[in-house]
């Protein structure tokens, strides 16, 4: 695992997650993504990338992301950032 996109999110959670790397196996029932210590299911996509939701969260911060093939061994590390309502976008314009 080399990286995530977005690499940030609410903290409500559902933010699809595209999770980078090599070597990815198409294992359906097993692969999964943590974010901190939840767990979510993990869907291939191909050997370079697969896709996570992202959970709910109860802080804003920096958690650590990985992924398993076996839902029990997870190793990689990314970070995703959690924000809370303040850090949403009122408005975007050109200046």
């Amino acid at each position: 695992m080399s990286s995530v996109s977005p690499q940030l999110g609410p903290l409500s959670g559902a933010t699809n997650v595209s999770v980078y790397g090599t070597n990815f196996v198409h294992l359906p029932e097993s692969l999964s993504c943590s974010f901190g210590p939840a767990v979510t299911n993990a869907t291939y996509v191909s050997p370079e990338m697969l896709l996570c939701d992202s959970p709910p969260a109860a802080l804003e911060g920096v958690t650590e992301v990985r992924m398993s093939l076996n839902s029990q061994e997870f190793y990689g590390v990314a970070n995703f950032s959690y924000y809370g309502a303040s850090g949403s976008i009122g408005l975007l314009a050109p200046s």
